[in-house]
């Protein structure tokens, strides 16, 4: 092997350990951003060192930190923040759609890590979602509103998409749920009815989480509303729905009380296979309480993204699978045809100084791929409270997974105005 085409290989082989640096010092600074929230609970700190991280970077935009700087800067409380950081991400992944098709075949070489990160499905999703509740939080219903025509574009867009792989968890049951109660605080009795319908629709086939109790209420009442009073009659009768007053009137209004519970999995590699590592919540429910008139009420779970997550990934992974022995295949027909060739040109020493070089670049190029939205929460709860317009104290009461007390604190003077909602939102450990 002569002494020009030797070097051309070790520059090959520092490309490809250079790119892979960038890629660990890239998931170094999210640890340390993952820290600072899930070991200090300062979601702003994280968000701040992401947002640094970014504006330093020289690459193109990078879809995963901006997702974690959507989710940090909505945990703490910067929701127009967040929303910029979410929207741009959501921007950012359908642009890479057409650029990842064009990828797909040099993955095959180079492997998965190679396709631009645009975010799971269920990921990409959820970044309406939280669109959604970061304008609910602000008072900005016709914002929300945005985000919940968004979120219906992009679920109908995935679900009539034949190239992915069919999965158990059909549509998005909480993003029906959230968008239907929009739709009604704003008069838009018809789409929040919709909404309602298909939410419940939702949970029922999908596995892990019941039918919210008020939901089905609320499809009832939107539909009488509306002036569908069959509809409404079918509802209250599969339901065995009693008779219960609206919580958007002249005489009360409604504080709706999002619980986003634990952080998402992550993965870690075993054998060239990506493989997913669960991180449950602490908290398992909340019971809030009006210090002002006594009213109670228990939160429910609505959404359990870490089931989805896993469940997911088991339906994917016979085609990482396939891809990987593939690649393992075609590795191993190159490593042998260089180093023959090697070894006619420069002899044995030639062809193991080859081999081990050709070995080194197949294994950095054909690592497991382990992006992934690590910061979404494990779960959402919700508790949803209809009360008397006024200044109320909440107190609120976490508990854990056996049912023993975690923690009580009180939201001071929390706003509620008659016909309207007010949205809070609580990051949990």
């Amino acid at each position: 092997m002569n002494l020009l085409n030797l070097l051309k290989l070790t520059a090959v082989a520092l490309v490809i350990a250079g790119n892979t640096g960038c890629t660990h010092s890239q998931r170094k600074k999210t640890e340390l951003a993952t820290k600072l929230s899930y070991d200090n609970a300062d979601n702003a700190g994280a968000a701040n060192y992401l947002e640094l991280t970014l504006n330093r970077s020289k690459e193109e935009t990078n879809v995963n930190l901006l997702m974690d700087l959507c989710a940090y800067w909505h945990y703490a409380g910067d929701y127009a923040r967040s929303n910029e950081a979410c929207q741009k991400a959501s921007v950012e992944a359908d642009m890479l759609y057409t650029k990842s098709i064009r990828e797909q075949a040099a993955s095959f070489i180079v492997g998965d890590k190679a396709i631009s990160f645009q975010g799971a499905e269920h990921e990409r999703i959820f970044l309406h979602i939280i669109g959604m509740l970061n304008y609910a939080a602000l008072d900005d219903l016709p914002n929300a509103l945005v985000q919940a025509r968004k979120f219906d574009n992009k679920l109908n867009y995935f679900s009539s998409n034949p190239e992915a792989i069919q999965s158990q968890f059909k549509g998005d049951a909480l993003g029906r749920y959230i968008s239907g109660l929009l739709y009604e605080q704003n008069r838009e009795n018809n789409d929040a009815y919709i909404d309602f319908k298909k939410s419940i629709k939702t949970y029922s086939v999908n596995p892990g989480i019941n039918i919210p109790n008020l939901l089905p209420y609320d499809a009832a009442r939107t539909a009488r509303n509306h002036g569908m009073l069959k509809e409404s009659k079918d509802t209250q009768k599969r339901f065995g729905l009693t008779k219960k007053d609206s919580p958007l009137s002249k005489q009360s209004g409604e504080v709706i009380i999002v619980f986003e519970n634990g952080f998402g999995n992550y993965k870690y590699e075993n054998d060239g296979l990506p493989v997913q590592q669960t991180r449950s919540s602490t908290v398992n429910a909340a019971r809030v309480k009006s210090l002002q008139t006594g009213q109670v009420s228990q939160s429910e779970h609505v959404k359990n993204l870490s089931l989805i997550a896993n469940v997911r990934h088991e339906e994917m992974l016979p085609e990482i699978r396939r891809r990987v022995e593939a690649r393992r295949a075609a590795g191993a027909v190159l490593s042998f045809g260089a180093g023959m060739l090697s070894l006619a040109a420069g002899g044995v020493n030639a062809a193991a100084v080859v081999g081990v070089a050709t070995n080194a670049i197949l294994s950095i190029l054909t690592d497991a791929d382990l992006r992934s939205w690590e910061t979404l929460p494990a779960q959402v709860d919700l508790a949803r409270l209809a009360l008397v317009p006024g200044k109320h104290d909440l107190a609120i009461k976490l508990y854990g997974h056996y049912g023993t007390e975690l923690y009580r604190g009180v939201l001071n003077e929390v706003v509620v105005q008659a016909g309207k909602r007010t949205w809070i939102i609580q990051k949990l450990p």
